[in-house]
């Protein structure tokens, strides 16, 4: 028995950013703003768009609720959504990372990858440093990873994995040469093989709409209140 507490507190507040690159401001959970030391306990995955979620993907998770949709609405692109975690991850700071990667995920991640043994467990002071050295038993080179890049662009994360001090069990001895990450789905990638007015077409394609069911609508206006694009409008309910 820790003594630890359990958090009822579901508030939010408005934070400056200052050192963000493209977040100056953030919308925090605030138990997480309030926080004394915050601890980063991310799970190995593959993910659609980002191929790998890790350390620093995990802390996308201290923006609270339907703020999460809004952040991938106006950040579409990879590059810019990626750049944006970055800014969240220096914000929020964690002193430690574990990360459970006896059971990772692969193939169709977040949501409908398949498990694959991977049997590590590992702990760094810095999310970048864990994510580099992660990402490096799954592909042959971390830096395919975006936040990985975005990282190293800004001098916070390692280049390579000699500048890492890995302690432990033999790194080389966890790695999978065959495992499924998949390639990002963001329409960004498609706009960077395809002429301009063929990525314009498909980002319109791809961009998902509200339709409005007349007969199962009462009015409610929950749709309309949590509309990150604000693309609904209600008139006599």
């Amino acid at each position: 028995l820790s003594g630890a507490e359990l958090n009822f507190d579901v508030s939010t507040v408005e934070v400056g950013n200052p050192q963000g690159v493209l977040a100056k401001q953030l919308t925090q959970t605030a138990f997480t703003h309030n926080a004394d030391v915050v601890i980063d306990l991310p799970k190995l995955k593959t993910h659609g768009m980002t191929r790998y979620t890790g350390a620093v993907k995990n802390l996308f998770g201290t923006i609270p609720g339907t703020v999460k949709v809004e952040y991938h609405y106006r950040m579409p692109e990879l590059e810019r959504f990626s750049a944006m975690l970055v800014d969240v991850c220096q914000y929020v700071n964690p002193a430690f990372t574990i990360m459970d990667a006896v059971w990772g995920m692969e193939g169709d991640g977040p949501s409908a990858g398949d498990p694959r043994h991977i049997g590590a467990i590992l702990a760094s002071r810095s999310p970048y440093a864990l994510d580099f050295a992660a990402a490096g038993l799954i592909l042959s080179d971390p830096t395919a990873i975006c936040t990985i890049r975005r990282a190293m662009e800004r001098g916070i994360g390692p280049q390579r994995l000699g500048d890492i001090n890995l302690v432990g069990d033999q790194y080389e001895s966890f790695r999978i040469s065959d495992y499924k990450v998949p390639e990002s789905r963001g329409t960004d990638l498609l706009r960077r093989r395809a002429p301009g007015f063929v990525g314009r077409a498909a980002n319109r394609l791809l961009t998902p709409r509200p339709k409005l069911i007349p007969n199962r609508c009462v009015g409610c206006g929950i749709c309309f209140r949590s509309c990150p694009p604000k693309a609904i409008t209600m008139e006599d309910h």
